[in-house]
């Protein structure tokens, strides 16, 4: 008989033999997908694997000698357990303690899919939410701490930029006083809404990210922190799928009491090779809609999705398509962010969209590749009121007030390399992806800031470029690729001349 023994944070098994230990590393266990294929780089050169940083093989075992895994992991286990007909029994463990509803002081009817997500997380308690961008993610986890009621009850959202709005939402629905995590406040409450930022400055923890906090917090600030995380008991994180970072492993950690733990993503897998460690921090996916249903049900817009196809016979012959050993960098540099062909489509593109009432963004991932567009749309329209807003210039540009003219239409075309993703702007009808890139999340992510619905709105336009060039052709296949698992994503190819 196997003896479980689960607790909040991690699971701990008794009465394994040999080989069943043996199955279970091999079930609980991921790799490195970069350090392996860096070994089989250098074992294909040299012909043997040098010592040092390549000594690794890449795998990461989830389970530790004393057979201890993340409680998260759990139903892989009762899987393997039972597949193999082994007998298993849980020892008595801590009970969630019986919640307390607090009523909304203003009205929210769950559409119906957010209504099924929420019965979903009374049931399973931990878990991932998967539902398209758009589809209200935001409101339901509002509906689920009312229902539930287990408090304290932390959200937790990854950019500042989300803070303030999603701080807004939960103001407008509870008549109580909501915590703010971020930007050098730190006001805690029974119902707290806080930036992993914030979050990982008080505890220490590194994050790589654009809205790395770099402030300082008083021993006061970083103790109120601490003892609501530490008595926190549902806990939502927002964007899941940035969980796989030992960042947010490292943050689940400190909620020990949160019985309840629940990610958000229209997104909840990694492109790393590390998606069992989503599966580590919530759970499994426990509910499921995806945009082509939130499209056919008129909840989100219908897309039309234009790849353009373009000629650039002198960067076509540098950098052919199928040249694998080209430098990613200098071809990306040469190629898109100092490409005068491509960034004059991207703008003509634009000032088009702009020119027939449509509100636009354009999305590019460097300053300096934002900068080229403008020039070029200051030029080609110089009427028209085009802005670029980036991680540099939002406090001098005042983030909110853009963002604000922006979704009055006072701005036609903004150009920013900070609207990827978790930025509710419905009015917002067309996207030029200019950054692009072969990530799957960030393409659906990106075309998800267009699909919400607004009055008058019938039609989402998203523009996304084939280029002919090394590395970047190979990744406009991986986007259209990813774009046909969506049913309601009708995909055009267009060639510009």
């Amino acid at each position: 008989m196997i003896y479980i023994n689960k607790g909040i944070l991690k699971t701990e098994l008794s009465g394994i033999d040999a080989s069943l230990k043996t199955a279970l590393r091999q079930t609980l266990r991921y790799e490195n997908i970069q350090q392996i294929k860096a070994r089989a780089v250098c074992k294909k050169r040299f012909g043997y694997i040098p010592r040092g940083k390549l000594s690794w093989d890449g795998v990461t075992y989830l389970i530790n000698e004393k057979n201890q895994f993340d409680t998260g992991l759990l139903p892989r286990v009762l899987a393997l357990l039972e597949s193999r007909g082994q007998p298993f029994a849980f020892l008595p463990g801590a009970k969630m303690p019986t919640g307390i509803p607090q009523p909304m002081q203003k009205e929210l009817k769950p559409y119906i899919h957010q209504r099924l997500a929420i019965e979903a997380i009374k049931e399973n308690t931990t878990g991932i939410i998967q539902i398209g961008t758009g589809g209200g993610k935001t409101k339901l986890s509002v509906v689920a701490a009312s229902e539930i009621g287990q408090f304290p009850f932390l959200f937790v959202v990854n950019r500042i930029s989300l803070l303030e709005q999603t701080h807004a939402d939960y103001t407008m629905y509870f008549n109580e006083k909501i915590g703010f995590l971020g930007d050098g406040r730190v006001e805690v409450e029974r119902i707290n809404i806080a930036t992993i930022g914030t979050l990982c400055s008080m505890l220490k923890i590194k994050l790589t990210s654009d809205d790395t906090e770099k402030l300082n917090y008083t021993p006061e600030q970083i103790k109120a922190a601490k003892d609501i995380l530490k008595a926190t008991k549902f806990v939502v994180i927002d964007e899941c799928h940035h969980a796989a970072a030992d960042t947010y492993k490292k943050l689940m950690s400190e909620l020990p009491n949160a019985h309840v733990r629940i990610g958000l993503s229209a997104t909840p897998f990694r492109t790393d090779g590390t998606d069992i460690m989503l599966e580590a921090a919530f759970g499994k996916i426990i509910y499921v809609k995806t945009a082509s249903e939130l499209i056919r049900e008129k909840i989100l817009c219908q897309p039309s999705i234009t790849m353009l196809t373009y000629k650039d016979p002198v960067l076509s012959k540098m950098f052919p398509k199928d040249n694998r050993k080209a430098n990613y960098a200098t071809v990306y540099k040469q190629c898109v962010v100092e490409n005068e062909v491509f960034n004059e489509l991207v703008a003509q593109v634009a000032a088009t969209n702009g020119e027939m009432g449509r509100l636009t963004l354009v999305s590019v991932k460097q300053v300096k590749h934002g900068e080229a567009i403008l020039e070029i749309m200051q030029r080609i329209a110089p009427k028209m009121n085009t802005v670029f807003l980036h991680g540099k210039n939002k406090k001098k540009l005042d983030e909110s007030k853009v963002k604000k003219d922006f979704a009055d239409g006072h701005i036609p075309v903004l150009i920013s390399t900070l609207f990827n993703e978790g930025v509710d702007i419905p009015r917002i009808d067309t996207v030029v992806d200019a950054g692009g890139g072969s990530s799957p999340i960030n393409t659906l992510q990106l075309i998800g800031r267009a699909l919400r619905q607004y009055p008058g709105k019938k039609k989402a336009y998203i523009y996304m470029f084939v280029q002919p060039y090394a590395h970047l052709y190979k990744h406009a296949m991986a986007r259209y690729e990813i774009l046909q698992t969506e049913e309601a994503f009708k995909v055009k190819v267009i060639n510009w001349d």
